[in-house]
């Protein structure tokens, strides 16, 4: 279930204060946006990416269940930084 997504050069994501738990982080190269399924078809998590910004689940958001693979697949060279605090 979707909380919160970030694209290329965006503000960092918030802090998550929900109930304590196991939580995901996915990485995905770009274009590769997660999916859930309704019926027999793919439905974005999130809505649209705004460079800079941060995107939120959208209503009637499901379980990841696949990627739209519309981007640059194994050609997709880059890096990535986390930082956690309060994790456990």
């Amino acid at each position: 279930m979707g909380i919160e997504a970030a694209d290329d050069r965006s503000v960092a994501l918030g802090g998550f204060s929900g109930t304590p738990g196991t939580c995901f982080i996915g990485i995905a190269p770009d274009g590769n946006n997660p999916q859930y399924k309704s019926g027999g078809n793919f439905f974005a998590i999130f809505g649209t990416f705004v460079s800079g910004s941060l995107s939120f689940p959208v209503a009637g958001e499901g379980p990841v269940k696949n990627y739209s693979q519309g981007g640059c697949d194994a050609n997709c060279l880059g890096g990535y930084d986390i930082a956690l605090s309060g994790a456990q």
